[in-house]
């Protein structure tokens, strides 16, 4: 089982996924779980701040744009903009005043 940080729900395969969306809290928690074995798909420098300050942690999530292939048993905490940026040249350095957490998880392939 592999534990992925995602700014976005990316479904990578068939499969039965379930994805909740959860508090801020739930997600510290969640953060604090699993460090330091996450593995970072956290694409824009702004949301790997965000999430650095969310989780209290001595760590700060790398920016990456590599691709997620999520295996049956695999979970990702997604961190994302509640809603769209208008200018999507400033999307990278956007920082909302709320952010949206949720749990994905991919429970097998079909």
């Amino acid at each position: 089982m592999a534990y992925w940080l995602l700014n976005s729900a990316v479904i990578t395969a068939d499969g039965v996924w379930t994805y909740r969306v959860i508090s801020e809290a739930e997600a510290r928690a969640w953060l604090k779980a699993h460090w330091p074995t996450v593995l970072s798909r956290i694409g824009y420098s702004a949301t790997a701040d965000h999430v650095a300050e969310l989780s209290g942690l001595p760590w700060r999530p790398a920016v990456s744009r590599e691709s997620s292939v999520m295996a049956p048993g695999d979970e990702a905490l997604v961190v994302r903009l509640p809603y769209r940026v208008q200018d999507p040249g400033t999307k990278a350095t956007h920082v909302p005043q709320t952010w949206e957490y949720g749990i994905l998880r991919r429970i097998c392939a079909e």
